[in-house]
């Protein structure tokens, strides 16, 4: 029996020697050879080894003359004397059809300028099929291959000639011929970005011709399968070849072709393979699948996973944990599914080690993360095997890298090492992993943090104190300014550093802690990180104001609405008054001086004629401010939108042509984020959009609308629970808000809390239900947020304000409890917890305490240095959040100013 590991690959084989056979069988009858014994003995001993029955064999030699019976030429029917037809052997054509000379040609050719030749020669003389086109796609793939480098030397003409041949004949292709070419052009995008790792600029531009091209195929595609129900018609193999390539792409297709590609999923997905549910799964988890169904799609999967889990290979189980992983909710995977996962982890390592060979480092890795998923879910025993196994796969790979004279990548290094740290593993696989010597020449900051956090979550870490020794000397290099060649510096890296410091208790790591450039260099990582985001905030207004300041002087006057941002438009409001513009602000944010409002005020309907907005950082709330200030628009007025790619204005501003007659991208620019040696280190791109000519399409004005009701348990009681779009984890308790509230003590009886950046209310709600006599104070920027936080906890006092300090009375807390966001927008920025750190000694009382909760790699003492800080406790951690508990200065000291930055 073969290997489950293997198993597919014999079929393939098996599959491929049948088609060989068939083959050979029609060659020889249309010469007309002697119908007994004809067959290639080398075939037939083939056919035998790979496991086929001489039966079978038979079966497919007869399946094959049946495909020869023709009638006579002369139109009567030739029978012997049995009253059987005779079989007509077909007379081999003088000359080939054109579509097999035209697919043959292509298949032969030795360059892309060959196949466009061959492509747009046929066209013109009105050969071109179907067949040919795909077949032109494929082979630019195969004549791309590694290291070719044939498509950064294809002109844009040739990328149009390619689409011009496709749209051509976009009207008579069969499925195959889609699933060919989108294949196609998956594989040459793919080829494109690895190339891009190390081209120029110019390049870079060619890949941009290619993407345009992509589009306006793929366009056509969704209007052409559509139209003729092509997708109806996909098997097993096309829908999942469908889904990996539009992975690879990045694309997400058109709802309808969507909705009929999913439809077709689940009628077919009891008949996928191993490999068709690998490429299904990675390809929905890399474009990013969103649906209202997706969850009917993802069960279907999983389910058919739990059938024929046994028949993954290795390849082929990493893709599909991945997308798993990166894709579900994982929690929500029940029982079986999870004990079937471990079981095929367990299968393949058998193969692999009955067979002798390591499996690829990125597929140990991608199985490695997604057990990190599944670690809560498992049993202990089954996840000690699993584990187990990858360790022992980790050190096949390095004995086969050992023998080959090979390394190990970099970053499969790092990125094995911070897997294995978080599942908590034995130091002796990470003590061997970092033992090769070219590993740590070649880390850069980042990975430096990496490693040090994978060290600190490793059982037995004072195992480690060498390697404690070497991340010493990587960081004091970071802090020498005088190298010839500084690294790059992450402020991630001194977050992670310090973490390991932590662990450690000083007893093994001495010099970082007084390290003075480490320090000076980690605070200035922090203010550089944060001020790259007012940068990007600036940039924005300073977009605006531009395509602002090209509006015509009116000869009435124009009433502006400026809507949303972190920023008070002071140029905007400058210039408007200049023109003689009436001018009204809303955000439903409050940023510094500006108010937050939850809606705006609409004396009347239709009073603005222009609206300058900031794109909120989701989309829904981004709808949802569009349903605001719309019915305060004039017919035919005009709107300005600005944001980043990463909040997605891209995908946002098609949906502006529902309201609006016409919508065009009319500036942009980058932001450059650099470190203190001039390394680039971050970038973002501002967008901004106009859209005029609104029509009269009604919308829902009302923020009761955008109400909605989730199911939120806390203490074991599942309660209601009122959110509206735009709010932190959707106004529900997420895995970070939890993990706080499960490590920090029981408030006492009437005790007086204030709660930072309360959101819906969640930290609240909790502590109320924990001792119902405490007395609370919610504070958030978003208004929005209260107006959830009203309803969620009764009986608390409620401030709408950007910063702590801006709070009235003096009141003093003897509890301050946030999770802090580190984030403007998509950015990070500690801008706010800078704020809050500050704050906090002047609103605690005399034994007063704040918790406070931040990602892991947060470097707080680095954030904002006093003596509060630096004696902060940290009550719990895990790999990625850490409890923080900060005390009251002492009384004594109460006269002397803590030293603060």
């Amino acid at each position: 029996m073969a290997p489950p590991g293997k198993e597919s690959k014999d079929a393939k084989w098996q599959r491929s020697l049948l088609k060989k056979l068939r083959r050979s069988e029609r060659s020889r009858l249309k010469l007309n050879k002697d119908n007994g014994g004809g067959t290639d003995p080398q075939l037939l001993k083939a056919l035998r080894e790979a496991g086929l029955s001489d039966e079978l064999i038979e079966k497919e030699k007869r399946l094959a003359s049946e495909t020869l019976r023709l009638k006579p030429l002369d139109g009567t029917s030739h029978a012997n004397k049995d009253g059987h037809t005779r079989l007509q052997t077909r007379v081999a054509p003088t000359r080939p059809r054109p579509m097999i000379r035209l697919k043959f040609q292509i298949a032969s050719s030795n360059t892309p300028s060959d196949v466009l030749d061959i492509l747009k020669e046929a066209e013109k003389s009105g050969r071109l099929t179907p067949d040919g086109v795909s077949h032109g796609w494929y082979q630019l793939v195969q004549l791309s291959k590694p290291p070719s480098n044939f498509l950064f030397q294809m002109t844009e003409d040739q990328w149009n000639c390619m689409h011009s041949a496709t749209t051509t004949i976009a009207s008579k292709l069969t499925q195959t011929d889609y699933t060919k070419i989108v294949w196609s052009l998956g594989k040459i995008f793919q080829r494109f970005q690895h190339g891009l790792k190390r081209k120029t600029r110019q390049q870079d531009d060619k890949n941009q011709v290619f993407t345009s091209v992509v589009r306006k195929i793929l366009g056509l595609f969704y209007n052409t399968a559509s139209s003729n129900d092509i997708l109806e018609d996909l098997d097993a193999q096309g829908v999942a070849t469908f889904l990996y390539s539009h992975g690879i792409l990045g694309k997400y297709p058109t709802q309808d072709f969507i909705d009929k590609l999913c439809s077709r999923l689940l009628s077919i997905t009891h008949l996928m393979n191993a490999q068709d549910l690998s490429n299904s799964m990675w390809g929905m988890a890399s474009m990013g699948w969103r649906r209202q169904s997706e969850l009917n799609e993802h069960a279907a999967l999983v389910t058919q996973f739990t059938n024929i889990h046994d028949q993954f290979g290795i390849q082929e189980l990493s893709m599909f944990l991945w997308g798993l992983a990166s894709l579900s909710n994982i929690p929500s995977l029940n029982n079986r599914t999870v004990q079937k996962i471990l079981q095929s982890i367990k299968i393949c390592q058998g193969a692999s080690t009955e067979l002798q060979f390591a499996m690829e480092p990125v597929a140990i890795i991608n199985i490695l993360w997604a057990m990190t998923k599944i670690d809560a879910l498992a049993s202990h025993n089954k996840m000690i095997v699993a584990r187990t196994a990858m360790e022992h796969q980790l050190g096949l790979c390095l004995d086969s890298c050992e023998t080959k004279g090979e390394k190990m990548s970099v970053q499969c290094t790092v990125r094995a090492c911070y897997l294995l740290g978080k599942l908590e593993t034995g130091p002796q696989m990470v003590d061997r992993l970092l033992s090769q010597e070219h590993v740590w020449c070649q880390l850069n900051s980042q990975d430096i943090g990496e490693v040090a956090l994978a060290m600190a979550c490793t059982r037995g870490v004072t195992q480690l104190s060498n390697l404690c020794c070497r991340i010493d000397d990587l960081v004091k290099q970071c802090a020498d300014t005088t190298t010839s060649e500084p690294r790059s510096l992450s402020w991630q890296m001194f977050g992670l550093v310090d973490c390991l410091d932590r662990k450690l208790d000083g007893s093994v790591r001495q010099t970082i802690s007084t390290l003075k450039a480490y320090k000076k260099l980690g605070k200035e990582a922090c203010k550089i990180m944060s001020q790259f985001a007012l940068d990007v905030e600036n940039q924005i207004v300073s977009l605006l104001t531009k395509a602002i300041s090209k509006q015509s002087q009116s000869s009435l006057k124009r009433r502006v609405l400026l809507v949303n941002s972190f920023s008070d438009y002071k140029d905007i409001k400058q210039m408007a008054k200049e023109k003689g513009w009436k001018v009204k602000f809303w955000s439903r944010v409050a940023y510094s001086d500006v108010p937050g409002q939850a809606w705006p005020d609409s004396p009347c309907t239709g009073n603005y004629e222009l609206a300058v907005c900031r794109l909120p950082s989701t989309h829904s709330a981004a709808k949802m401010m569009l349903a605001a200030i719309l019915p305060l628009l004039t017919t035919n007025s005009s709107i300005f939108i600005s944001g980043t790619v990463s909040e997605g204005i891209k995908n946002f501003a098609p949906s502006l042509r529902k309201y609006f007659s016409s919508v065009e991208c009319i500036d942009k620019c980058s932001v450059l984020q650099q470190d203190t040696y001039g390394i680039e280190t971050g970038l973002e791109d501002v967008v901004v959009y106009q859209a005029t000519g609104k029509k009269s399409e009604e919308v829902d004005g009302m923020l009761k609308s955008w109400k909605s009701q989730e199911s939120v348990k806390i203490l074991e009681t599942q309660r209601k629970w009122i959110v509206y779009p735009g709010l932190f984890s959707g106004g529900v308790l997420d895995p970070m808000t939890l993990f706080f509230l499960q490590n920090i003590p029981k408030p006492k009886p009437n005790s007086n809390i204030l709660d930072v950046g309360s959101g819906s209310g969640i930290i609240a709600g909790w502590l109320q239900s924990v001792e119902p006599s405490i007395h609370l104070h919610l504070v958030d920027s978003d208004a929005v947020a209260l107006k959830a936080a009203k309803k969620n906890v009764k009986g608390a006092k409620y401030t709408c304000a950007w910063s702590v300090s801006n709070l009235q009375g003096g009141d003093k807390f003897d509890w301050v409890v946030s999770n802090p966001p580190v984030h403007q927008g998509l950015v990070p920025s500690f801008n706010m917890l800078k704020d809050l750190l500050k704050s906090i000694p002047s609103l605690l009382s005399s034994d007063g305490k704040a918790f406070l909760v931040t990602q892991t790699y947060v470097p707080l003492s680095l954030v904002h240095s006093c003596d509060m800080v630096k004696e902060a406790k940290v009550l719990a951690w895990n790999p990625k959040f850490t409890v923080w508990e900060l005390s009251s200065p002492n009384p004594r000291n109460r006269k002397r100013k803590a030293p603060c930055d």
